[in-house]
């Protein structure tokens, strides 16, 4: 920092909580953005083919390298926020946020193929070895609903208050979000023919394309967007974190030495250590003038009325060894007369 002083710590801790956030939001983005094109060969490959080549181009050079560079362009936040965020990468919470993602896009990715299988129109891929044809409607269906996903990931993974400015504010995210989407929607809806033959996808219906099975598409995409970004804000609130930290607390941690004796002695009777009513009853000014006397006059002096006598009652602990001296002496003695 260029000033050379204390008010840039300020500044430090929100640049350092605004990079950790972002670090943690581009980790999960890859990684989901992994899966989810892991899962769209799985579902492609049960039916013996795949993404095309220009497919995959168009996904990882056009939507995830754009986003990938957009993305941690958000600002720091003005504010510093009482909690801390996470120090942990493989914590329970980033752990859980990931794996909830990827559920849901296997679950729509899984729907669209299932869907287009169910049309009237709809006839099966077949497999020719002598051929690199790999376009058919399940390709298209996939396709089609994954690019997408990849983008709501973005965004849902985009946080914003109270580490980072809100994702409004950071305009090359957003514009390179506007252009990826209408590209999108472009091949959704009116895509021409150099480009379906580029991307190798297909009208649904390919003889009489019908609207309904499009915009069937896009609720599918709009419906997948708002669950995912319930269940992010769900799982990344303060709530959550504080309810798995006290389920881990009480399954995984022992309770430490200190606490243990401490609740120990509150469920013991009475206060600890044991003090005697006199004392407790004694005010400030009393327990001033019996220590101004030394702890006390002579035994000749008398007792003045506002004096108040402290008596201090030796603790249960001791009295037990006290007793046991005794006895010990009078065993001696005993044992002496005896001989």
């Amino acid at each position: 920092s260029q000033e050379q002083n204390i008010s840039c710590v300020i500044r430090l801790i929100q640049e350092g909580r605004c990079a950790l956030v972002t670090s943690f939001g581009i980790f999960k983005f890859m990684a989901c953005y992994s899966m989810c094109q892991f899962v769209s060969v799985l579902i492609l490959y049960w039916i013996a083919t795949n993404l095309t080549d220009n497919q995959f181009v168009y996904i990882d050079l056009f939507i995830i390298t754009t986003l990938f560079v957009t993305f941690s362009y958000t600002a720091a936040c003005e504010s510093i926020a009482q909690e801390a965020p996470s120090h942990r990468l493989l914590s329970f919470v980033t752990c859980s946020s990931i794996a909830l993602q990827c559920g849901i896009f296997v679950a729509f990715q899984t729907l669209a193929y299932f869907y287009v299988r169910w049309q009237s129109w709809f006839y099966p891929f077949v497999y020719d070895s002598n051929s690199d044809q790999m376009a058919c409607y399940e390709n298209t269906a996939v396709f089609l609903i994954s690019v997408n996903q990849y983008i709501i990931l973005a965004v849902v993974f985009s946080k914003s208050a109270p580490y980072r400015r809100s994702m409004l504010t950071n305009y090359a995210f957003m514009i390179n979000i506007a252009i990826v989407v209408g590209v999108n929607l472009f091949v959704i809806f009116a895509p021409t023919d150099w480009l379906g033959n580029l991307l190798e996808t297909w009208d649904a219906p390919r003889d009489n394309p019908n609207l309904s099975i499009k915009f069937v598409l896009v609720g599918a995409i709009l419906m997948n967007f708002l669950i995912a970004f319930l269940v992010e804000q769900l799982v990344e609130s303060v709530w959550f974190s504080r309810l798995v930290h006290r389920a881990g607390r009480r399954l995984i941690s022992k309770p430490k030495e200190f606490e243990r004796v401490a609740r120990q002695l509150k469920l013991e009777r009475g206060e600890w250590p044991p003090i005697s009513v006199h004392f407790q009853r004694t005010g400030q000014r009393e327990l001033l003038n019996f220590v101004a006397q030394g702890g006390g006059g002579s035994a000749d002096e008398a007792v003045k009325p506002n004096q108040v006598s402290v008596e201090i009652k030796p603790m249960e602990a001791d009295r037990p060894r006290a007793d046991s001296e005794q006895q010990k002496k009078k065993k001696k003695k005993k044992y002496y007369t005896a001989l």
